[in-house]
């Protein structure tokens, strides 16, 4: 006859025994409620939500991602309505500081526009709905999660090659979305005031949107300033996207010419000073290897 030990360590008892735990790294149901109760002040909740985000995973990704993703769960009926506010401001303030974790750009930014549609489709109108977005803008800081906002509701309208929906089923009308952009093109330009607009993760997104907005002088200007020195000019090169083949080159160039500044960055990389390491040293030499790709096949296509 077995003895308790032997007992709970029976192989037909282990499973059931363990069915119950929580994996590493999950969220129970009780935290998430003890979560969503910070709603009710958004300082409490943006607090939490970046301590989350400093809570890694066994796989590397971070807690707060596993959050965001349970918070689609809750959007319908568990939060309530009164609260909606504090969630949108939370996430438009500290949203660039979420996604710039190890889960990804793509991860996290889907999660909080899905939070988001969630959220303000239980709002019936289109004004109840641009009321909440906009105290939000303007008193938030997150430019990437504004930018990236503000252009998936452009989607909505049929802007950036996507199929219109009819107007009463957009998320807010098209007059919303320009008053909106204008306020995102403002912050863009507070990004630039304050000297953060270079550290925004996906700065080439946001170049863009700025370019579209204003047309290309001022972002060109911008860009000039910063490449003036040669650590903004690696920093610059830097926060485009590295592993981009020839075409890296070509995103880059309407803001800064490459022939411009090839010379610099080889005198850089020959020099190596103590500061040029780690993925600041991968940018300058995935530059240089892109323009030298990029040189050699337009000598091919010339022969």
């Amino acid at each position: 006859m077995c003895g308790p030990e032997e007992e709970l360590l029976s192989p037909d008892i282990f499973p059931v025994y363990f069915r119950y735990a929580i994996p590493e790294g999950q969220i129970p149901h009780s935290e998430i409620e003890a979560i969503l109760a910070l709603t009710k002040n958004a300082n409490a909740f943006s607090d939490k939500l970046l301590e989350l985000s400093q809570q890694h995973r066994p796989d590397g990704s971070t807690k707060v991602s596993v959050f965001l993703e349970r918070l689609q769960d809750y959007t319908q009926k568990d939060i309530l309505k009164e609260y909606i506010p504090n969630i949108s401001q939370a996430l438009f303030n500290i949203g660039d500081k979420l996604i710039m974790t190890e889960d990804g750009l793509a991860s996290n930014d889907i999660h909080i526009h899905h939070i988001m549609f969630q959220l303000l489709k239980r709002y019936k109108t289109q004004d109840e709905r641009f009321k909440i977005l906009k105290e939000a803008f303007l008193n938030r800081y997150a430019v990437l999660m504004i930018v990236r906002e503000v252009t998936k509701l452009r989607q909505q309208h049929g802007k950036y090659n996507a199929r219109a929906k009819p107007e009463n089923e957009c998320l807010i009308s098209a007059q919303h979305v320009e008053e909106l952009e204008k306020i995102a093109l403002n912050k863009i330009k507070q990004a630039v005031s304050n000297k953060k607009l270079l550290k925004t993760p996906n700065l080439v997104g946001i170049l863009y949107k700025w370019r579209d907005r204003e047309g290309g002088k001022p972002v060109r200007e911008w860009a000039s300033n910063i490449v003036a020195s040669d650590e903004g000019l690696v920093d610059f090169l830097a926060a485009f996207p590295s592993k981009t083949h020839i075409q890296g080159v070509d995103v880059i160039e309407p803001f800064v010419k490459p022939a411009e500044i090839i010379d610099r960055c080889k005198n850089l990389l020959k020099s190596s000073p103590e500061w040029l390491k780690d993925e600041k040293k991968i940018a300058i030499e995935t530059f240089i290897k892109q323009l030298e790709d990029k040189d050699s096949e337009e000598e091919l296509e010339k022969q």
